[in-house]
């Protein structure tokens, strides 16, 4: 027994000693029991024991279990590794927002770094700047979806469209889809105009990729020939090109499924580029113009030896010419002898994309509308119908016929009301209560909506 507590004796010496002479780093707890054999199997089993009571000896096996801070501060430091392997890609650039404000160019995709590459739209930033200049004011329910950039319908809902301060229409739906033909249609001074230079001015979420031509104005005068100002498209040629070749340089670097959608938009724009090919310009532009009326010594005058309607004419030739995927005109034959009307119509008749249209003329909307836009001026709201000028005179019809009935059967049922209630409210007792009733009644339809008469529109000439 006392050589064993000896032994134990050196061992709490050495253990001592060597705990004096730990090193920083080293756990002094692990000198425990260590004596010239080494630590024995029941003092390395409690060792091991404490250590997994404190949680440790399953790292090996297991991966340890995060709390809700940790997960988010490890989400939070992936997202910055992505986003600064994006800017690593995109070269930290900058893009030009539609308002003109610089933006971090690492959060934009191939497209938009494209799109900004190639310049802005213009154009339509003039139009919102002249609208907003004009007390054109916009308003529209937001959607959660995204719009897509190469969309080509146009669906927004609760439009609401102030001229002033003055609600031209409330909370109605645009809906103008891709392949059809829409005639215009409202009384004087309900507001058409306005209502087409908001939809010009991209006032409601339309696709970016969604080209716009509105015309409403006369082209310039200028030194340039008519023919010149017509096919000369080297604006809108280099800008595509410049777009096409950014989008081909970033294709490799994109994620996969921005991929598909830079492929879709380079289609796009090498359909585009075809359909101004500079080859055949000049015979396109020629030959629209002799349908609109100019002689081929006409096509060669500076449009400043014009007057404003043959200018008109000019601007007319180049928004067919350059053949938008949304054309807006506003009266495009108010200008036109017969023979350049005739010609318009077969021309827009065959037109493949969205066209909306104002015209005054009947037979013009027959022959070109595959749809009819109406302005309800009394309620505020637009109204759709499917077919021609014809065949929106036989829907109305149809809806009138049906509202006139109903508005006549309620008021002889409100005569009749009044008539009893004036007769016998100061009889009888019976009679007084019968009176009584139907005058409730009476509040009660009054109160839940009258059915209005029909709305009578003024009807469209023939000829012109």
């Amino acid at each position: 027994m006392a050589s064993e507590k000896r032994q134990k004796q050196e061992v709490w010496r050495r253990n001592q000693e060597k705990k004096k002479a730990v090193k920083p780093g080293e756990d002094p707890d692990e000198l425990e029991g260590v004596g010239d054999d080494g630590p024995s199997a029941e003092q390395i089993a409690a060792r091991d024991l404490r250590a997994a009571a404190m949680g440790g000896g399953d790292d090996e096996l297991f991966e340890k279990k995060m709390t809700k801070e940790e997960k988010k501060a490890a989400a939070a430091a992936k997202k910055a590794e992505r986003a600064a392997a994006k800017a690593a890609k995109g070269g930290g650039k900058k893009k030009k927002g539609r308002g003109g404000a610089e933006q971090d160019g690492a959060g934009a995709s191939a497209l938009d770094r494209a799109k900004a590459a190639a310049g802005g739209d213009a154009s339509a930033r003039d139009l919102a700047d002249e609208a907003a200049s004009a007390g054109i004011v916009v308003t529209y329910a937001a959607s959660t979806k995204k719009l897509h950039k190469n969309t080509r319908d146009i669906n927004v809902n609760d439009v609401t469209v102030l001229f002033h301060g003055k609600p031209l229409v409330e909370n109605t739906s645009v809906v103008l889809n891709y392949g059809n033909r829409y005639g215009f249609l409202g009384p004087n001074g309900s507001g058409k105009s306005t209502i087409m230079k908001a939809l010009a001015a991209r006032s409601i979420p339309i696709a970016e990729n969604l080209d716009i031509f509105f015309l409403d104005h006369e082209y310039p005068a200028t030194e340039k020939s008519a023919l010149q100002c017509v096919y000369e498209v080297n604006d809108e040629t280099n800008k595509l090109e410049a777009e096409a070749e950014a989008l081909n340089d970033s294709i490799a670097d994109a994620e996969e499924d921005e991929q598909a959608a830079i492929q879709d938009r380079l289609t796009a724009i090498y359909e585009r580029l075809d359909e101004l090919d500079a080859a055949t310009a000049e015979v396109r532009a020629s030959s629209i113009l002799h349908g609109l009326g100019f002689t081929d010594a006409m096509q060669q005058q500076p449009t400043k030896s014009f007057s404003g309607g043959w200018r008109m004419r000019v601007s007319l030739a180049r928004a067919l010419f350059l053949q938008p995927e949304f054309l807006l005109l506003d009266e495009p034959t108010n200008h036109l002898d017969m023979d350049a009307v005739i010609w318009l119509e077969e021309y827009l008749a065959s037109w493949k994309k969205i066209l909306f249209f104002v015209s005054h003329s009947q037979d013009f909307m027959n022959n070109v509308c595959t749809h009819v836009v109406r302005l309800d001026q009394k309620y505020k709201q637009l109204r759709y119908y499917t077919g021609n000028y014809d065949g929106y005179v036989a829907q109305r019809k149809d809806l009138d016929t049906v509202q006139l009935k109903a508005y006549e059967a309620e008021q002889r049922d409100i005569a009749e009301i009044k008539e009893f209630v004036a007769k016998f409210g100061h009889g009888s007792v019976k009679l007084v209560r019968q009176a009584q009733a139907r005058e409730k009644l009476l509040e009660k339809k009054i109160e839940a909506g009258l059915t209005e008469p029909p709305e009578i529109d003024a009807i469209l000439g023939k000829s012109f």
